[in-house]
């Protein structure tokens, strides 16, 4: 489907090489590509590119796609807001560690009933999981705890984008720290998803 955009925009500068009809195509589709929230840009030749770029479009997709169900219908609904975030004029990369955390704290709660995500409560709720999950495999064990750890570590990180700073400008993350962190984010909501969906 992205690639009929490229051939559409190809055909219409060959086809009107005078005229400006393929940028006026390619501005539509721009157009329609932010009112829906598509994570996609256009460049001026139509080749349609990932919004960031393949690895992260992968990860999203990822987390989109383990949460099937009406179950998890508000936690899709912040992944969602990811790239409304991204998709602004100057990209808020604040409110999208807000949307990926707010994900990863929307089925946690789900899984547990529990008031709220933090470090600690993931730990020991989580931490009981994988100890029933694993149990008589040592390896495994170990592992899926320091995988808890890094865990509980990106909760107090975004913690520090989460919360209002008490300024008049909230500070923004750089590109490449929000990126890892909402990747992160994202793999997290997917190994959420699988835990909860385990007998």
């Amino acid at each position: 489907m992205l690639d009929t955009i490229t051939v559409v925009g190809n055909t219409l500068h060959s086809d009107y090489e005078k005229s400006d009809r393929r940028a006026a195509f390619l501005e539509k589709v721009r157009r329609i590509f932010q009112e829906e929230n598509l994570a996609y840009t256009i460049d001026d030749v139509g080749g349609v590119h990932p919004l960031v770029d393949a690895s992260f479009s992968a990860d999203y997709s990822s987390a989109v796609s383990g949460l099937s169900g009406e179950r998890y219908a508000a936690t899709l609904e912040a992944v969602s807001n990811i790239d409304s975030a991204l998709l602004q004029d100057i990209p808020d990369f604040r409110g999208a560690i807000r949307a990926i955390f707010a994900a990863n704290e929307n089925l946690f709660k789900l899984m547990y009933s529990v008031p709220r995500l933090d470090a600690r409560t993931a730990g020991d709720k989580i931490g009981k999981t994988l100890q029933s999950i694993y149990d008589g495999h040592a390896t495994q064990q170990s592992a899926s705890a320091k995988l808890l750890e890094s865990y509980k570590d990106w909760i107090n990180g975004a913690h520090f984008y989460r919360h209002e700073e008490g300024a008049e400008e909230p500070s923004q993350p750089s590109e490449q720290l929000a990126i890892l962190m909402i990747s992160q984010g994202l793999s997290f909501v997917r190994w959420l998803a699988g835990l909860d969906r385990l007998p």
